[in-house]
């Protein structure tokens, strides 16, 4: 009589077992009626549960509680064809996620029910939620919810937007200090000049009209260090047509009108010698500048004096 199973004295393991092995089957051609013993290679058995038994790889089912794969430092790589998320529901939103050691979530890109839009979320220790793109916004920094499309907050004094060129920052945005007051940008620099709330190095070019709005074109407005200017070309208004337009110096600088040139044909200073006046006009038959100076009392007729330059 032959051995039962268990009386068998050779084993083998999930380690020793090779695919030639055969296995002992009580096999049925009848449905069941009658039954004879069989052999099948380890092999033939594993291609059988493959081809009958469903998997995620051959048919759709559910999970019934959260899951956890192990990948050990290792990688899985999907290659060809799309991984998709449906929303189940229209009360949770669903989405890949990526949790930090303490499980604190630190990145989504998913779908918000609120908003009917896909987002994308990134956070940190120091800032949570520095980068959000939902419902057509896009917020970098901590800025508190905003209706704008594109928000940037620096952190305290930190540079909120820098753009960089091959030899020097092209944009660069200072955010908010401490105290909360206004940031400064700065073009083609790094470094704000004086207290300017717009430092530029290069050349400006205004196609039709610069508008400080309600702001006063005075003090810091717009500030420019010694030796830069600002060319205007074509006709050029300065003023309203009521008010009073002021052109300041400065203490003892100098206010010149120049061709196109740049020869001086006039120039107002700040001349305080008796008898001059403090205007400075080009002679063209002596081919100099001269200035202006005051005749005698009467000179020019009962009460008025003559302007006068020299021969």
């Amino acid at each position: 009589m032959s051995k039962q199973i268990n009386q068998y004295t050779k084993i083998r393991t999930s380690g020793t077992v090779t695919s030639d092995d055969l296995m002992d089957l009580d096999s049925t051609d009848d449905v069941g009626s009658s039954y004879e013993s069989a052999k099948i290679t380890v092999a033939n058995f594993l291609t059988y549960i493959n081809t009958n038994v469903n998997n995620i790889y051959t048919a759709d089912g559910t999970i019934l509680a959260d899951r956890t794969l192990t990948a050990n430092t290792n990688f899985t790589k999907w290659l060809g064809g799309d991984v998709a998320i449906q929303m189940a529901d229209e009360t949770f939103d669903y989405g890949f996620l990526v949790r930090d050691v303490s499980a604190t979530e630190r990145a989504r890109l998913g779908y918000d029910q609120a908003t009917s839009s896909g987002e994308l979320i990134l956070s940190s220790l120091a800032e949570s939620n520095y980068f959000v793109a939902q419902d057509g916004r896009l917020l970098i920094g901590t800025p508190s919810i905003s209706t704008a499309k594109v928000h940037i907050k620096g952190l305290d004094s930190s540079v909120a937007l820098r753009v960089d060129g091959d030899n020097r920052n092209n944009v660069l945005v200072a955010g908010e200090n401490a105290g909360g007051t206004s940031g400064y940008v700065c073009i083609n620099t790094a470094t704000q000049f004086s207290t300017a709330l717009l430092t530029v190095q290069g050349n400006v070019n205004i196609a039709n009209s610069l508008s400080f709005g309600t702001q006063a074109f005075v003090g810091n407005a717009v500030s420019m260090p010694t030796g830069y200017v600002i060319q205007i070309g074509g006709t050029t208004r300065i003023g309203e047509d009521a008010g009073t337009t002021y052109v300041d110096s400065g203490a003892d600088h100098i206010i010149q009108f120049r061709n196109s040139a740049n020869q001086v044909n006039a120039y107002f200073d700040n001349n305080g010698v008796a008898g001059n006046t403090r205007f400075v006009i080009y002679d063209v038959d002596n081919g100099t500048l001269e200035r202006v100076s005051v005749g005698v009392a009467d000179s020019g007729g009962v009460g008025y004096k003559v302007l006068r330059i020299p021969n």
